[in-house]
């Protein structure tokens, strides 16, 4: 029953539109018999979780047999219906449907409606930059050229080789820039292992030294993407984000593909966080806030470098008015409900957990627990790291601290000790954050309260909040200690 999963996961993903195109098709194009597959269809539409054997129960109950065939014959049915329903949103697409066309017209003798439909394939292509299929349309029209003239070779044909050689270079051109981003990204995900050096770089690489020597827009998004990751691994911040924004600027105006642009942006958004400039972070924002992909995956990525453009730009200069945080966490809880499906576990995992700590630093306890929760829930399904485990029971016990119930906070406070001792770690910043809680739960009164965190902050001022393995820190701990402090301060100054 392995298909039954695939097939329950697809049906999972449909929109409502998409269903219902679905079934359509289906209606009219299927024989009584066949109407079975669409009862099965809607079997599985009504489920909100998967559960093989309740699946399997109701299935028996409508008589459906052979379900291991007609299930991979559902899903293989549901696929060719997206790719018809979706086709607008995939430029790509479209042009490989109109190549196979040109196939068929060649087939029945067609040969000017074919040479038409190529000449349109070729000329979006090229719009496009889309070389790849420029260069098969090109094969294609050769083709056609050969049947037409009977198989002898003519000046046309000759013409078409030798546009077909210089797409060609392109290609090749694209390809050897390609193959030095590969590389340089090799030294950055390994820049502790590896030593770099520019001059043998540029050895392997010569190209890279001029300009004047990228063939497309494709290839010159690529020459200024290397540069920004060679400043990168140099350490030259403002020149990997000029290098950055000249690849941006390029490439946005074509339909590129989402990853290539998706990179770009990442690269520049790495620049804004290392140099610190606000107008950096506006010029960034604009750009990802623009971003519009067909699909959600893409869709989800762009969202969360919005997010964290949104939070660093904030965190630049701190602006504490309630109706602009509001603002914010309304932004990103609509974020999550449209996109926190389709989004990596790594980067909801690092998403929730800015958010949790954005929440401590605005003093907002009520979206602390919400996005509390959400990580905790994301944590039941995705392995956590130890120490990661251990900033979530350090989370509970602030949560508790905060809502005063000292029962649920002994236990927590019982749990971290217990955790910390059996997975023997040994960070000094989560050492001194066990006694924090232990004392605070111990505390008689609010003036013992103030005390107790006045010397916690003054502990973990030169304090290490990195956690190793982890993009997660510790700098949350001293912001929530440091703001508990000044509302007990206000407190004993009432009283």
């Amino acid at each position: 029953m392995a298909n039954l999963e695939k097939l329950y996961r697809l049906v999972s993903s449909l929109s409502k539109n998409e269903k219902r195109y679905f079934k359509q098709n289906a209606k009219v194009y299927s024989t009584d018999k066949e109407q079975e597959y669409i009862v099965l269809f809607d079997l599985i539409s009504q489920y909100k979780t998967f559960d093989i054997n309740v699946l399997k129960e109701a299935i028996k109950k409508q008589s459906i047999i052979n379900i291991s065939i007609k299930s991979k014959y559902l899903y293989d049915a549901i696929l060719d219906s997206l790719n018809n329903y979706n086709k607008k949103k995939y430029p790509r697409s479209q042009l490989m449907t109109q190549l196979s066309q040109t196939t068929i017209l060649q087939d029945r003798g067609l040969i000017k409606e074919a040479f038409d439909l190529i000449h349109k394939v070729k000329k979006v292509s090229k719009n496009a930059e889309a070389y790849d299929l420029l260069y098969l349309a090109i094969e294609k029209e050769l083709e056609i050229i050969f049947i037409q003239n009977c198989g002898s070779f003519s000046k046309q044909y000759k013409e078409v080789c030798n546009e077909r050689k210089e797409v060609g270079l392109i290609i090749r051109n694209i390809f050897l820039y390609k193959q030095a981003l590969s590389e340089i990204a090799c030294f950055e995900a390994n820049k502790h292992k590896i030593n770099f050096d520019l001059n043998d770089f540029l050895t392997k690489f010569p190209f890279l030294k001029q300009e004047s020597l990228v063939l497309s827009f494709d290839a010159l998004s690529l020459h200024y993407q290397i540069w920004s990751m060679i400043y990168h691994v140099e350490k030259d911040y403002q020149a990997m984000l000029d290098a950055a924004q000249k690849a941006i600027d390029i490439i946005l105006p074509y339909p590129f593909q989402p990853n290539r642009i998706l990179s770009l942006c990442q690269n520049y958004l790495v620049a804004c966080h290392r140099i610190k400039s606000k107008e950096a972070f506006e010029y960034g924002l604009q750009i990802v806030e623009n971003l519009h992909f067909p699909d959600k995956q893409h869709q989800a990525m762009a969202c969360n470098f919005e997010y964290a453009t949104k939070l660093s730009r904030w965190q630049l200069n701190p602006d504490y008015d309630p109706v602009i945080v509001q603002q914010l966490f309304d932004s990103f809880e609509k974020s999550h409900e449209d996109l926190g499906d389709y989004m990596h576990n790594f980067r909801q995992k690092l998403w929730l957990f800015d958010l949790v700590a954005f929440s401590i630093q605005t003093n907002n306890f009520e979206q602390f627990r919400i996005w509390l929760n959400r990580l905790i829930h994301l944590s039941d399904s995705y392995d956590f790291k130890f120490i990661e485990q251990l900033v979530l029971k350090f989370f509970k016990a602030m949560l508790y601290y905060e809502e005063r119930e000292p029962s649920l906070m002994q236990r927590e406070i019982r749990s971290i000790g217990y955790f910390i001792n059996k997975h023997q770690l040994e960070h000094p910043t989560l050492m001194i954050t066990k006694k924090l809680f232990q004392k605070l739960h111990k505390a008689i009164n609010t003036d013992k309260e103030y005390l107790i965190l006045e010397h916690y902050v003054k502990e973990i001022e030169r304090a290490d909040m990195k956690l190793k393995g982890s993009y997660w820190d510790l700098a949350f701990l001293k912001t929530w200690a440091t703001g508990q402090k000044m509302f007990l301060n206000g407190a004993i100054s009432i009283k």
